[in-house]
C-alpha cells in the first residue's frame, strides 16, 4: 500500500466538507522508492480511477490516515462518503458527523490548520519514463488496483517529502559506504589472490631452477 498527499484545500459549506483526494495529470512532490533505492516524480493518469474501482473498494474518509478517526465511508459505492470523478480528479463530499472528530476537523479546516488531502492505494498498471532534465524517473500510474482510504491531513506538502529526503540521504550515505567497503574488500581479495598465486609460482620456479643447476653440475 502506498500513500500520496496533495496540497488541495478542503472546503466547509454549512455542514458539508468537500475537496479532491486525487488530482489527475499533476506532478507529485519528489518521492522515494525504498525498495529500488531511487527517487521519482509521480503522475496519476485519468484512467487510473473509474467507477468500477469505487464500486469494488471499501473507502474510508479519515483524519491523518488514522482508522479510529473515521469521518465517512463508501462501502462499494454506497455510504456516507460521496465520490465523484471529473476531469480534475476524484472529488469527495460528506456531511460532518456529530462526533468529536467531526467537529474537530470542521474547525481545523475553517482555520486552515488542516489544508490538504491524501489517499492510500495500491497500483496495478504503471509506466516509468526517465526525465533527463531532472535526472530522475517519472512514474505514471495508469491503473489503481485498490483504493483504501482518503484522508484530510495537516501537512501534505512537506511531511512525507521531508521523510523521503532524509531517507534518501541516509541511503546514499549507506550505499557510498557499502561501495567503498566492497571496493576495499575486492582490492584485498585481489591482493590476496595475487599473493597466493605468487606463492604458488615461487616454489615451482625454485624447483625448476634447482633442477636446472643439478643438470649443469
Amino acid at each position: 500500500m502506498e500513500i500520496r498527499s496533495i496540497q488541495e484545500m478542503s472546503q466547509v459549506s454549512d455542514n458539508i466538507i468537500s475537496g479532491y483526494a486525487i488530482v489527475f495529470n499533476r506532478e507529485s512532490e519528489i518521492l522515494y522508492d525504498k525498495l529500488n533505492h531511487r527517487y521519482f516524480i509521480e503522475v496519476i493518469d485519468p484512467s487510473a480511477v473509474d467507477v468500477e474501482l469505487i464500486q469494488r473498494s471499501d473507502i474510508k474518509m479519515l483524519i491523518d490516515h488514522t482508522k479510529s478517526r473515521m469521518l465517512a465511508r463508501s462501502r462499494y459505492g454506497v455510504g456516507s462518503l460521496q465520490l465523484e470523478i471529473d476531469e480534475y480528479g476524484l472529488k469527495f463530499t460528506f456531511e460532518v458527523p456529530n462526533t468529536v472528530d467531526g467537529q474537530f476537523i470542521r474547525e481545523m479546516i475553517k482555520r486552515n490548520d488542516y489544508n490538504g488531502c491524501s489517499f492510500a492505494f495500491s497500483d496495478d498498471v504503471v509506466d516509468v519514463e526517465y526525465d533527463k532534465d531532472r535526472g530522475m524517473a517519472k512514474r505514471y500510474v495508469r491503473k489503481i488496483k485498490q483504493l483504501y482510504d482518503c484522508s484530510i491531513v495537516a501537512d501534505p506538502a512537506y511531511s512525507d517529502t521531508e521523510v523521503s529526503v532524509r531517507s534518501l540521504e541516509e541511503v546514499i550515505e549507506r550505499e557510498t559506504q557499502e561501495t567503498t567497503e566492497e571496493v576495499e574488500e575486492r582490492s584485498t581479495d585481489e591482493t590476496t589472490e595475487v599473493s597466493e598465486n605468487n606463492n604458488d609460482v615461487t616454489p615451482s620456479w625454485k624447483e625448476e631452477l634447482d633442477s636446472y643447476r643439478q643438470r649443469l653440475n
